[in-house]
């Protein structure tokens, strides 16, 4: 079993250290509690709603008729494992994860997360921040799965935030930009009890290496004879990729699970040209199993489609080029880099199809690592599809 790596530095945080033995046992909610009641939990973690503060993360689950799901569904949000850890990993190697956060969902099937350790989220951190997490439920008869990723150092000082408010007095919590709520549906059933699972853990499976996937990662727009652009895809580019879950594994049976992010290992470059178009690259994708014992409910099973890592290559593919009406003059031979906003965001951007029955998505933003370069052939315009260049163009297009 592999210890998740601490993205920055290589510092390995033991997958199954330090949070020791990790009691993610469920039990209904109800007003009959029993005295075994308060065995159930996470052991290290207060339940998310005994602390106050702004939650990071908020669901409303669905059963699989879309009814919202009964009181007292147990989740918990792990860690997921660093992005060095998934490239590395062998075919049939295991990690176990690390949970963050956990509690039960309410009469509406509504969750709120919280960290009752301001630091929990650091040891996963990548070079900028971002920390992949995801939410594991079961409300006894079917299993939830959302993959998402935060700020660590955002979600940080909100946890301490509350937390002071939580030691002085309990004063009344002040919510500042809450998360919206993301709806979560069913993934499938929860399995039978398995004897190959130590009970209260939860096991990350690499099952299935599908090869390498055309992912978009950019726009470029630039009228013929008036400019050319270009695109760059330099080492640390971070693009937020779908991941599809399934309760079989089995083609045709994925549906959207969330999203993680994942950062470029080298820098790829795409050359100067005019017209539309998609700037496409290439990332290794795979198949993972999440297995978990959760008593008394059983067995949680979920399959996921997610990256592996990148591979790098350049693909340029024809786009029609968008109607952009908010616009600044460029004299002949001036040039302009854009590296804010979003480079490419499409629900389908990931060519997933062939391998599991449909298209995840797939989002770049914008950034040092991420950029578009325009350069006028003449004197032109550079112009907005949403808003001027400066501000929030969304698409741009040399004219």
């Amino acid at each position: 079993m592999m210890d998740i790596s601490r993205g920055r530095n290589r510092l390995a945080v033991g997958a199954g250290v330090g949070a020791a033995t990790l009691l993610i046992a469920m039990l209904a909610g109800g007003s009959s509690a029993s005295a075994e009641e308060d065995e159930f939990g996470v052991d290290g973690l207060e339940s998310s709603s005994d602390l106050e503060g702004q939650p990071f993360f908020e669901a409303d689950l669905y059963a699989e008729d879309h009814s919202a799901t009964d009181e007292g569904a147990f989740a918990v949000v792990y860690a997921s494992p660093s992005q060095e850890t998934i490239e590395a990993m062998q075919l049939g190697e295991s990690i176990k994860l690390s949970p963050v956060a956990f509690d039960r969902t309410d009469e509406s099937g509504h969750i709120e997360m919280r960290l009752s350790d301001p630091n929990a989220l650091e040891p996963f951190a990548d070079d900028e921040g971002n920390v992949n997490l995801e939410m594991l439920a079961s409300d006894g008869t079917s299993s939830y799965s959302h993959s998402f990723t935060v700020d660590a150092s955002a979600v940080g000082e909100e946890a301490t935030e509350g937390l002071s408010r939580l030691s002085s007095a309990r004063s009344t919590s002040v919510r500042r930009s809450a998360p919206e709520p993301v709806k979560v549906h069913a993934v499938g059933p929860v399995t039978g009890k398995s004897s190959k699972i130590e009970k209260s853990g939860c096991t990350y499976t690499y099952v299935k290496n599908l090869g390498l996937m055309n992912v978009n990662v950019g726009y470029g727009y630039a009228v013929k004879g008036a400019a050319t652009v270009s695109f760059n895809y330099k080492s640390g580019a971070s693009t937020s990729l779908g991941i599809s879950t399934s309760a079989s594994g089995v083609a045709g049976t994925f549906t959207s699970g969330g999203t993680q992010s994942m950062s470029s290992d080298e820098a790829q470059g795409f050359p100067a040209t005019d017209g539309g178009n998609i700037f496409k690259t290439k990332f290794r994708y795979g198949m993972w199993k999440n297995q978990c014992s959760g008593q008394p409910w059983g067995n949680i099973l979920i399959y996921q489609v997610k990256p592996k890592n990148f591979e790098g290559g350049s693909i340029v593919t024809s786009a029609s080029i968008p109607s952009a009406t908010y616009c600044v003059p460029q004299v002949k031979g001036a040039d302009y880099t854009q590296n804010k906003s979003t480079a490419y965001e499409s629900s389908v951007g990931v060519a997933s199809a062939p391998q599991i029955g449909i298209n995840m998505s797939s989002r770049t933003g914008y950034s040092n690592a991420a950029s578009l370069h325009f350069v006028w052939k003449k004197a032109g315009k550079l112009c907005g599809t949403n808003g001027t260049p400066g501000s929030s163009p969304k698409r741009l297009v040399a004219k």
